[in-house]
């Protein structure tokens, strides 16, 4: 019965909602997929790829930032984070106070 179903699903194809409707070997579907590029907070179809047909279909130019493609790695940037003094003393005295306070603790075994 598997060997039937996976004959049936390999030879099925329709048109769906979508599109054409049809699966590789492994049982995913295939259809066309869409290539989009978010430009000003609302993406822009670029582009579709046909895995059925193996052909790539451009509509459109990519848009770069400042006209320059971007460089393919990661940029680290190294920013030293400092928090304010009062800050830093307003909380290394509360936490020497509940240090205090648990050593006090300890001591008298309350």
């Amino acid at each position: 019965i598997a060997d039937e179903i996976y004959a049936a699903m390999n030879s099925t194809q329709f048109l769906g909602i979508s599109g054409v409707v049809a699966f590789s070997s492994q049982g995913d579907r295939i259809a066309l997929t869409q290539i989009e590029q978010m430009v000003n907070g609302k993406y822009e179809k670029l582009g579709y790829y046909d895995t059925q047909l193996d052909n790539l279909t451009w509509l459109n130019m990519e848009q770069w930032s400042g006209g320059k493609v971007p460089q393919d790695r990661t940029i680290v940037r190294r920013v030293l984070r400092t928090v304010s003094l009062p800050l830093f003393v307003c909380m290394c005295t509360i936490s020497s106070c509940g240090i205090l306070v648990a050593l006090a603790l300890i001591v008298f075994n309350i």
